[in-house]
């Protein structure tokens, strides 16, 4: 009967055909972001290799954007994407957990990158409003990381007080995701400054590498945008495995 009193318009928000179009869409956008970003570094500030320092920095904005937005934002919505499959939500809250692990793995890899590049060329660490946001970013990742293991994957917890850190779990997972997305674009900025008065020309003038970063950085934003949109609506909510049972 509940079904049937819907609007066509509250019909369309809640099936599930549309949130696997804007889970595929907000992919798209990131896998162009993702690829635009490979590309301008490779044009711009040189090729990618491990045995060189200046080239190594290369792949702390590939690995920190890889990890902390596009891993990230599929892990926050991956009980949703999976939630029409006969799949456990303890096999859901493993896969969850190993894509932040891998996210980890690949923040230790970006800021070795930085670090690593800083040392041997004598800059510093830590002047920008890049370089605070992510290390304020990743330790607000990492005790998130922490107290969801401990609270949901680990048997330590009753499940009245599992319902109730939820929200907070979510409302926190969120904040860090902006969070994280506004640190790589602060970082696209301070590239593009960097390469400001160069031989790229001058930012102001609209050179190329100015356009295309641009560009990527709105990828980026529609990116986090559709996931947004997806972790807003409660329709898209996995129900838990004794919810699935009772409502069948």
């Amino acid at each position: 009967m509940e079904s049937e009193s819907k609007t066509l318009g509250e019909k369309v928000m809640d099936s599930p055909y549309l949130m696997y179009a804007l889970i595929i869409l907000a992919n798209v956008c990131g896998l162009i972001a993702f690829g635009l970003l490979i590309y301008w570094l490779k044009e711009y500030l040189g090729d990618f290799a491990f045995d060189d320092s200046r080239a190594l920095f290369n792949y702390h904005p590939v690995f920190m954007s890889l990890g902390m937005v596009l891993l990230f934002g599929n892990s926050m919505v991956i009980f949703r994407i999976l939630k029409e499959l006969p799949i456990s939500k303890l096999i859901v809250k493993i896969i969850h957990g190993v894509i932040h692990m891998s996210t980890i793995l690949f923040i230790i890899l970006g800021l070795y990158a930085v670090v690593e590049r800083n040392n041997n060329f004598g800059f510093n660490d830590m002047y920008s409003f890049h370089s605070w946001f992510g290390v304020f970013t990743i330790s607000l990742f990492v005790i998130q990381f922490i107290m969801g293991f401990v609270s949901f994957l680990l048997p330590l917890l009753p499940e009245e007080i599992k319902r109730t850190i939820m929200p907070i779990h979510r409302f926190v997972g969120g904040v860090t995701f902006i969070l994280a997305l506004t640190t790589v674009l602060l970082g696209l900025k301070e590239l593009t400054i960097f390469l400001s008065g160069g031989t790229a020309g001058v930012y102001s003038e609209y050179p190329k590498y100015g356009d295309i970063a641009n560009v990527t950085a709105l990828f980026f934003c529609f990116f986090g945008i559709l996931l947004m949109l997806i972790m807003m609506n409660p329709a898209f909510k996995r129900l838990g495995d004794k919810q699935k049972v009772a409502a069948e």
